[in-house]
């Protein structure tokens, strides 16, 4: 870990993508070998999808899209209980082929990116929820709120982005020369939030994780009017 804050030497997406190539196509391998978070992940963020589904007016559930997908773990265990189709961005070509296998079975497998969140080019209003999760800590700040000015742009009527991410228990922001990511100050992460001409609409801390991790909260976001 670094405390530097030198971004442009420690995000780089080539070392990103190199770090995950070597990784398991596991669950175990998507959580750092951090399996017994699992439930608890997934129930938090259940918990948090109900809100979001409360709001007035609440985003529908046709379509979501699910960034930084992995697997499918996250897909596999809530999304598809809760939308009609789900579509699927990860870089990774192994992680693509293993959450096509363990979502064969089910009718609500929409498209996989295969692509990196950088290279995200879609523009045309498909989903009423973009889910991303530990995985916008791979983004430089600019590119990060490139990202969210066009992820933006591709909701629906009433749609919300929702990022799930881990945060510093401090002011500094600490980066990880290991995987190449960043983890972000809240601070830092809401003045993004404003640079995309996004609103937080709604905000968690996830319970239940240990406390040596970094805290993880959950954000829903939408567009300025």
């Amino acid at each position: 870990m670094d405390s530097s804050k030198d971004e442009e030497n420690i995000i780089n997406y080539e070392k990103s993508k190199e770090y995950w190539q070597k990784v398991d196509a596991t669950n175990s391998g998507m959580l750092g070998n951090l399996t017994y978070v699992s439930l608890s992940d997934i129930q938090g963020s259940s918990n948090f999808l109900k809100q979001i589904f409360k709001l007035k007016p609440a985003p529908g559930k046709e379509r979501s899209l699910d960034c930084g997908s992995g697997i499918g773990r996250v897909t596999k265990n809530l999304l598809i209980h809760e939308f009609k189709k789900v579509d699927l961005l990860e870089q990774d070509e192994r992680f693509c082929e293993k959450a096509r296998e363990a979502l064969s079975n089910t009718d609500q497998l929409g498209e996989i990116f295969n692509i990196g969140l950088q290279d995200f080019t879609e523009n045309i209003p498909t989903w009423d929820v973009v889910w991303c999760q530990w995985c916008l800590l791979y983004l430089e700040d600019n590119d990060l709120v490139q990202f969210l000015i066009k992820i933006s742009k591709c909701l629906n009527r009433n749609g919300v982005i929702i990022i799930k991410e881990n945060f510093t228990k401090s002011d500094e922001v600490i980066y990880d020369q290991e995987d190449a990511s960043v983890t972000r100050t809240l601070h830092s992460f809401k003045e993004i939030v404003k640079k995309s001409n996004l609103r937080i609409i709604k905000e968690m801390k996830q319970n239940n994780f240990p406390k040596e991790l970094f805290p993880v909260y959950m954000f829903a976001l939408r567009p300025n009017k």
